[in-house]
């Protein structure tokens, strides 16, 4: 063992799972496409003392490899607070949601130190931003075949040149390993709950039993050892999430919420005498003709979920079945009903689609395997014309159908 604190720079690196407070109840692991992944860099820190930070700066990379996707993130540069050793929680998106489609997470993160230099600092600052939004746009464009090709060239040739500023930089100083960094492995059934907390960490071989992460809320978290703040070496604190929705609009959301205010257009016109039962039908109806029907737009608002791979599968399916079963409810109302059942449908439809899960009710089951089946021919489709040679997308079995939460129906 060494002193304790350990400097930065000093002992031997180890990742460790930190005990979070408070804990989630929820255990589920992480499912081939059925969630989705995230990385957060929360906070680091580098133990050395205040005239170190006269003379030098610290920087780094993290790269996140999930199956054949591999993602580069610039960290920017360490910034002191005033009066203080300890680095400001800066709580960055290393990789935001993805749907994940199996194989391990592998993460990879090199951080050194050079001479200080505040035209260089600003550099690294500015090329952390720019690589943040290459993964983000990398992610948000994904087709079929994964990333786009030219977003993870860029995003490459972005970090490439940080790690060159790093290894050419004047007074080099190694705070993680000096050849290779610090990496890690996680298996999918290692990412239990909606978070997990990982602690790179190089200093004092620390137990996993006295090491707590606590939430103080607002995006403050604290790593405390033994009861007490770590201050040992240096680490950076990482977030695994785990969740269900991609939790950012696709481009074809819009649409399909105008054709969902279309709809209940017509059955209002309907019940208020302004169409007959031949022509609301009709309006409902899917013609291919032109210009397009409600009908007709449902199918291409659903054809083009079923193509959008940033989604996970789980929401896929529920996405079109939200938008194929509103239809179906028009539909059956006009077909020999009223516009009361009408609303009475859709707001028994659009709470179980809200509660996600395995369809309880028989009419959101069979609207699901349909669709089902038609997304998965689609999927396949295009995962055969795709450039890249990878596995079609599965879908789930229509035996066990799964939906995510879904609020697009919701006014």
């Amino acid at each position: 063992m060494i002193d304790w604190p350990a400097r930065a720079g000093d002992g031997e690196p180890q990742v460790l799972t930190p005990t979070v407070e408070p804990s989630s109840t929820d255990r589920l692991p992480l499912a081939p496409r059925k969630h989705y992944l995230a990385v957060d860099a929360l906070s680091w820190y580098v133990n050395r003392d205040p005239s170190f930070w006269n003379e030098r700066m610290v920087s780094g990379t993290i790269e996140v490899a999930v199956g054949d996707q591999i993602f580069k993130v610039a960290l920017g540069t360490y910034d002191l607070e005033r009066d203080t050793h300890l680095g400001p929680s800066f709580n960055k998106a290393i990789l935001e949601p993805i749907a994940y489609r199996g194989g391990k997470i592998r993460i990879h993160s090199v951080v050194k130190g050079i001479e200080q230099d505040n035209a260089l600092g600003g550099i690294l600052r500015s090329v952390a931003t720019a690589s943040i939004n290459v993964v983000s746009g990398a992610i948000s464009t994904a087709s079929i075949a994964g990333p786009a090709l030219v977003l993870k060239d860029a995003g490459t040739a972005l970090i490439g040149g940080v790690q060159t500023l790093l290894a050419e930089g004047k007074k080099p100083f190694a705070v993680f390993d000096q050849l290779s960094g610090l990496s890690h492995e996680l298996s999918p059934e290692s990412v239990i709950g909606p978070d997990t907390y990982l602690l790179l960490h190089r200093g004092n071989q620390l137990s996993e039993l006295n090491l707590r992460v606590r939430d103080l809320g607002q995006d403050v978290f604290e790593v405390r050892y033994d009861g007490v703040p770590l201050e040992d070496g240096a680490w950076i604190l990482l977030r695994v999430r785990r969740t269900e929705t991609f939790g950012r609009e696709r481009p074809w959301e819009g649409e399909a919420r105008r054709t969902r205010d279309r709809i209940d257009d017509v059955m209002f016109r309907w019940s208020e005498g302004d169409l007959d039962a031949a022509a609301a039908m009709a309006a409902l109806a899917t013609s291919e003709s032109t210009p397009p029907t409600i009908g007709d737009m449902v199918a291409s608002i659903c054809t083009l979920i079923a193509a959008d791979a940033v989604l996970v599968e789980r929401e896929t399916l529920a996405f079109a079945t939200a938008m194929r079963g509103l239809l179906s409810i028009a539909r059956k109302a006009v077909g020999g009903g009223t516009y009361d059942d009408y609303k009475r449908a859709r707001k028994k439809f659009v709470t179980a689609l809200e509660q996600g899960g395995a369809p309880t009710d028989s009419n959101v089951m069979d609207i699901a395997a349909e669709e089902l089946t038609r997304i998965q021919s689609i999927q396949t489709a295009l995962s055969g014309a795709a450039m890249e040679q990878r596995e079609a997308p599965s879908v789930t079995e229509t035996s066990d159908l799964d939906l995510a939460p879904n609020r697009l129906l919701a006014s």
